[in-house]
């Protein structure tokens, strides 16, 4: 089930977890690969696009994870991805067990709420308050039989042990994350699991990442999207779940590239398509025109909301996009309220120790901001040509022609280019 969620591989040795993998390959001098459900992904054909529509995939999916399990968790963070997964339950009666919204609420005292209208990557902890906590009022309100927990990380920040933090991170190293999907305190889940059944944690995991590579447009799975994986609750009978990209249904994966490949390729649409995800410093091939010290990937991901979440409101606030995976901006609050505690010098300290300890190919460096976190792994297959997609009053420029990516599937085989 675990493999589900993707792992690396160093010679013939398999990991979970990126750090110790980086740290083996390391001693044995060569590079590793990371297999995000490789196998079920090359048997479907992606160039295709499935007959069956997005609500309908969705329904599926939520039918699917009810019949498998007895107790079903769904994080929410009231951001467009967890609410459409939620949504999936609630539209077609589904039942869900529990609701968790995690945030950081002990330790925002001093915080101060800032003006709705500043969308700016260090007001990302405003979403708690403007989005997140009234969408579980709202819950709580109509949906009586769903148990709604506020889960509050800083808790569990307050006990982060020295490296055990970093481990649990994944790619995402910064002080929160490893807090964020920590459930070990709620004993009652554990006895849950105990009395023997089957708990599953469902993350909404991710929106689909279309890129350009040459005449041809391709669906990219990158690792760090994934792995803040690790198992939310010690327990052989609880599993973490990913809602979209799943070798359950590896079909809607598909149906999803497919519809946001269109829809970005309208012309009113041509700003979304100027901003694909791959087209930033991080992987450059030719420059974009973009200014590097702003561009991020915040047009594109809010921008292919309405197409594969149609139910989703879009006047929600929400922030930018984390500018980077190490000590990104999002945790603005942090930096600002508990510079000086115990557990930020323990994380600055660890951090440091981690960066001496790695060779610089396996670290990833923007020409602008100086280093982004920990080098990224992908799987890519190819979706179609292009100007299958494209309308012919977009000119496709040569500025979006990216590298390209590093493992591509045809017709089931494995391939690179």
């Amino acid at each position: 089930m675990i493999d589900d969620l993707g792992f690396y591989k160093v010679g013939n040795e398999k990991f979970y977890d990126k750090l110790p993998a980086i740290l083996r390959a390391q001693q044995l001098k060569v590079d590793m690969e990371w297999n995000f459900n490789r196998y079920a992904f090359s048997l479907i054909d992606w160039t295709s696009e499935p007959e069956t529509s997005l609500d309908e995939f969705y329904k599926i999916r939520a039918h699917q994870l009810r019949e498998e399990y007895d107790y079903l968790i769904l994080f929410c963070s009231g951001g467009a991805d967890s609410t459409n997964m939620l949504y999936a339950f609630l539209n077609n009666g589904i039942h869900v067990d529990e609701l968790v919204a995690s945030a950081p609420i002990s330790g925002l005292r001093d915080w101060k709420n800032p003006h709705p209208a500043d969308i700016k990557v260090e007001n990302t902890i405003a979403e708690t308050f403007l989005t997140q906590i009234p969408f579980l009022r709202m819950i709580e309100q109509n949906y009586p039989n769903i148990k709604v927990t506020l889960h509050d990380y800083f808790e569990d920040m307050l006990n982060y042990k020295v490296d055990d933090w970093l481990l649990k991170s994944g790619d995402h190293i910064h002080p929160t994350m490893a807090g964020r999907y920590n459930l070990e305190k709620y004993v009652r889940l554990q006895r849950l699991a105990e009395s023997g059944k089957r708990v599953c944690v469902i993350q909404g995991i991710d929106k689909p990442i279309i890129c350009r590579y040459q005449d041809h447009l391709y669906q990219v799975f990158f690792d760090w999207l994934y792995n803040n994986k690790y198992n939310s609750l010690n327990h052989p009978n609880c599993v973490v779940e990913f809602f979209y990209h799943t070798p359950k249904l590896p079909l809607l994966a598909v149906k999803q590239a497919h519809v946001a490949a269109k829809f970005i390729s309208e012309p009113k649409n041509k700003n979304i398509y100027n901003m694909m995800l791959l087209n930033d410093e991080r992987l450059i091939g030719k420059a974009p025109k973009p200014d590097l010290k702003t561009f991020n990937t915040h047009t594109y991901q809010r921008g292919i909301v309405p197409a594969i979440y149609p139910s989703i409101r879009t006047d929600m606030y929400q922030a930018e996009k984390p500018d980077r995976m190490w000590m990104g901006k999002h945790d603005a609050w942090f930096y600002d309220l508990h510079k000086n505690t115990r557990v930020n010098q323990m994380i600055m300290w660890d951090l440091d120790n981690l960066f001496k300890s790695l060779e610089k190919k396996f670290l990833q460096y923007c020409p602008v901001r100086g280093l982004m976190g920990l080098k990224a792994y992908r799987n890519a297959y190819c979706i179609g040509r292009a100007d299958k997609f494209v309308s012919k009053e977009i000119v496709l420029n040569d500025e979006l022609i990216i590298e390209a990516p590093d493992i591509i599937f045809n017709d089931g085989v494995l391939s690179t280019i």
